[in-house]
Parts: structure tokens; C-alpha cells; sequence
């Protein structure tokens, strides 16, 4: 349902463009430190992807930092391996989370595969009412004196303190303005959500594999023990030129059943199988190429997500360095809010509020060039060993398969209290 702007001031408080994971992370770390917001989404209701998001260490550490961590880890499976397969499925190597070195503020790694849907539903939750708006679609937005202006497709211009960028890979603000360039990375990804008869999951695990060209990868989000049935997110890569025509969504279909023929990894084939063509999403996979240390907008302007760090998905990273960001965002306008005095958000300044921006933007820059870039390299390596059957001779190393989930926020957006309850969380 479109709920309307007619009444809504927004010259003190945020505007953020993009009601996914990565812009209600935003609008939640700002509302936890007291900077009020508005979200705009140019669909007409909650986004419901209907997928799932790989969530890792550092991930978790962010949903945990917003508040919302416990209640999504109980409604989905932890992951306890990962298991590397050639098409004839036989294993190349294999290793236990577990005996991936943990980051110090906690005893273990952790890995789920969450439903897109319920981070967001979780994030808006914990928002004012009329925080969020629909049939909100965004044109432009500029930079002002006093802040950032935002046109909306429907003419209205909004003025702010400042605007953040949430509205995907495909931003066409983000296209215009963003210091560094996006990049088609001559892949292309099929995925989506499957349920199938399963007589137990006694130990969950990631799978991937590879051959003839294809990459698959299955994923256990859920099992109902009552029903014996097993939810999966599954996804297949292969590689294509920009402008590759893969017809519609029957023809995609048949096209990946060629693919896999003959395969026998898991129950990837019997996952292939069950899920009919119109629920399989077929998306182009992009990366930008973000430069560590340099920002990424001039003046009261800023960004989450794939409108400004987007990442290829072989690490499984792209939604919990947005959730990284949300956070980030918020801590940083807590601390340049401190260094004025204390002072209300409504009150800080736009050269206090610009500062504030290129710092969290230099800190998150190095940070995401370093996941982007692994990620880039991490499947082309494994690639090119997997096909020349290397990977057994030389398998990936658990000692450092994580570490790119090693993420610690550069500050806290909790109370004292909510402190206490992470502590002994971690504890736990």
C-alpha cells in the first residue's frame, strides 16, 4: 500500500532512498542514536524478495548491534561445514566452521542462511510509525547549502540534512554521482528458495560445486522435523557476455537442466527440479570497484549496500556489508554529534554532518575493497583449481577461509544495558 508524504517534514532529520535490508539498517542504527529518518521506497509495498541472504560472523555481529539478532538465529538452521564438489560429486575438500579461527569478541564463527524478508520486517519494527513510505520512488537528489535535496518522481522536492543511497546495484543517483565505477562481471546467477521431502538434517552444511562451465551452490535455511521437509536456497552461475539473451523463464530453465546434466552433487538436481521456472530469479552480477580510502560522494550525500559497495555474491557477503554499513552510519553521526558538544542532530551543522560522511565513507571504503576484491579473486582461484582438479592437492585453507568476516563496528549505538545483554551473548 503507498502511504503518502503529504505533511512529513523532513529538513531535520535524514532521507534515506531504498526501503531494503541496507537502508532500514540505516534508518535503525540512526533512530537508535537519536537522528530521525525517513525511508523511501518506490515500490508500493515491503520488498518481499522472497530469497535468502548468507549471513556470516560479521553479519551476525550486525544484526546483533541493531537489535535483532536472537530472534532470527532461532527461526534458522546454523550451518556447521563447507563442502567443495566436482559434478560427479565427489568431494574435494571439506571442513568444519568450527575449525575456522574465530574474530576476538567471540568464541566461534557463526553461519545461517536467513529469509531476505525478515530483516527487514524485524528493522522496520523497531522504527517510529510513518517512518517508512511506499510509491516513494526518487529521481534525484542534489546537494544544498543546508544539506541535500531530494526530487521525487512525482516532481515534490524533499529537503534534508543529508540522504543516503539504499536503492541497489541499479541506482540511478548512485550511476551519477558515485566516485567509483560499476562493473559487469560476465557472470550472471539464478537462485531461489526451495522445499523438499528430507528425512533429517542431522548436519547442516554449505555446499558448492563445479564443472562444464557451472557453478551451483545449496544452502539449508530450514527443517520442519514434522512435515520431513527441508527449505533450501540454491543459486547457479555461469558466465555470458552483457548482453546475453537466456529467453524466458521456461527456456532459463531448460537451459540450467542442460547445465547439470548428469550431475550428482547432493540434491541439487531434485532442488532444480521442484522449483517452478517463474520463482527462479535470474540476475546479472556486478561489482564496484570501490578504491580503500577514497570516498565516495561530495557534500551531504551518502550510501548503503549495492548502491555504493555492490559485490559479487561468491562470498556470500553483499547483505551483511550493508547490515555493516547501516551500523557504521549510525555510529558515525553518535560521534560527531559528541564532538559538538552533545549537541541534538537537528543542530549539527552541514560541515559537521559533510566530516562525518567522508570519515565513515574512508573507513568503510577500506573495508569493502578488501571483501569486494576476495570475493572477485576467491571463485576465480577456486575456479581455475576446481577445473584442473587441483583443488584436492591444494584445498582451501580453514585457517584463513573466514577472515573476512573478522568485523568489529567502530563504536557501539546501545545503551549501557543493551552492552550488558551483547556481553553475555558473546559469553554464551
Amino acid at each position: 500500500m503507498a502511504s503518502s508524504l503529504d505533511g512529513v517534514s523532513t529538513e531535520d532529520c535524514v532521507v534515506i532512498i531504498g526501503g531494503g535490508f541496507g537502508g532500514l539498517a540505516a534508518a535503525a542504527a540512526l533512530h537508535k542514536v537519536g537522528v530521525p529518518s525517513i525511508v523511501l521506497e518506490k515500490s508500493r509495498h515491503a520488498r518481499s524478495e522472497g530469497f535468502s541472504i548468507g549471513t556470516f560472523t560479521n553479519g551476525w555481529r550486525a544484526l546483533d548491534e541493531l537489535g535483532i539478532g536472537d530472534e532470527l538465529r532461532s527461526a534458522h538452521l546454523r550451518l556447521e561445514s563447507f563442502t567443495f564438489c566436482i559434478s560427479s560429486g565427489g568431494v574435494l575438500t571439506k571442513f568444519e566452521i568450527k575449525d575456522c579461527p574465530p574474530p576476538p569478541y567471540r568464541p566461534d564463527h557463526e553461519l545461517r542462511v536467513v529469509m531476505r524478508e525478515a530483516i527487514p520486517r524485524l528493522l522496520t519494527e523497531q522504527l517510529p510509525p510513518n517512518t517508512v513510505h511506499f510509491d516513494a520512488g526518487v529521481t534525484d537528489v542534489t546537494t544544498t547549502p543546508t544539506g541535500a535535496e531530494v526530487t521525487l518522481e512525482s516532481g515534490r522536492k524533499l529537503q534534508c540534512k543529508f540522504a543516503v543511497l539504499a536503492d541497489g546495484v541499479h541506482s540511478r543517483v548512485a550511476a551519477k554521482l558515485h566516485k567509483a565505477k560499476l562493473e559487469f562481471m560476465n557472470d550472471y546467477g539464478w537462485r531461489a528458495i526451495t522445499e523438499i521431502d528430507s528425512e533429517g538434517l542431522e548436519h547442516p552444511g554449505a555446499n558448492l560445486g563445479q564443472g562444464n562451465g557451472a557453478r551451483i551452490g545449496y544452502f539449508p535455511v530450514k527443517y520442519d522435523a514434522a512435515r520431513k521437509k527441508a527449505l533450501y536456497y540454491w543459486f547457479l552461475a555461469c558466465s555470458g557476455r552483457e548482453d546475453e539473451d537466456f529467453g524466458d523463464a521456461e527456456q532459463q530453465k531448460v537451459i540450467m537442466q542442460k547445465m547439470v546434466k548428469g550431475w550428482n552433487v547432493g540434491p541439487f538436481q531434485q532442488l532444480l527440479e521442484a522449483t517452478p521456472p517463474n520463482q527462479i530469479k535470474l540476475s546479472k552480477i556486478y561489482q564496484r570497484q570501490v578504491v580503500a580510502g577514497q570516498p565516495w560522494f561530495d557534500g551531504c550525500i551518502t550510501g548503503v549496500g549495492d548502491a555504493c559497495h555492490a559485490t559479487t555474491p561468491f562470498l556470500g557477503q553483499g547483505g551483511a556489508i550493508a547490515l555493516e554499513s547501516g551500523v557504521e552510519l549510525g555510529v558515525f553521526m553518535k560521534e560527531a554529534m559528541h564532538a559538538e558538544g552533545g549537541v541534538p542532530f537537528a543542530k549539527l551543522s552541514p560541515e559537521a554532518i559533510c566530516a562525518a560522511l567522508r570519515k565513515y565513507e574512508t573507513v568503510r571504503s577500506e573495508r569493502v575493497a578488501l571483501v569486494i576484491k576476495k570475493s572477485a579473486m576467491a571463485w576465480l582461484i577456486m575456479g581455475a583449481l576446481m577445473k584442473v582438479g587441483l583443488l584436492k592437492a591444494f584445498p582451501l585453507n580453514s585457517g584463513n577461509f573466514l577472515d573476512h568476516t573478522w568485523w568489529e563496528p567502530s563504536g557501539t549505538l546501545n545503551t549501557t544495558a543493551d552492552q550488558a545483554k551483547t556481553a553475555q551473548h558473546v559469553e554464551d
